[in-house]
């Protein structure tokens, strides 16, 4: 039996030149562009997220969903 999970990953840039990574596992299904476009530029808005250097995230870099389907051999 299979097993198929999905993960949204939205990758944001940081002041200081790093990138940061937001997931979401198993977002809803009628996802679009202006739906994650639209979320992401909120969060950068926010200031509410850091880097690793705790630099505020200040630009979208893009987003993917990933999706992982997973067969049990035995």
């Amino acid at each position: 039996m299979a097993n198929e999970t999905k993960k949204l990953s939205m990758i944001f840039g940081a002041d200081g030149g790093s990138d940061v990574t937001i997931s979401v596992d198993n977002p809803v299904e009628d996802l679009n562009l202006e739906t994650v476009n639209s979320a992401m530029e909120d969060i950068t808005q926010l200031s509410v997220f850091v880097d690793k250097n705790n630099l505020p995230i200040t630009s979208s870099k893009g987003a993917k969903i990933t999706t992982t389907t997973v067969q049990e051999l035995f």
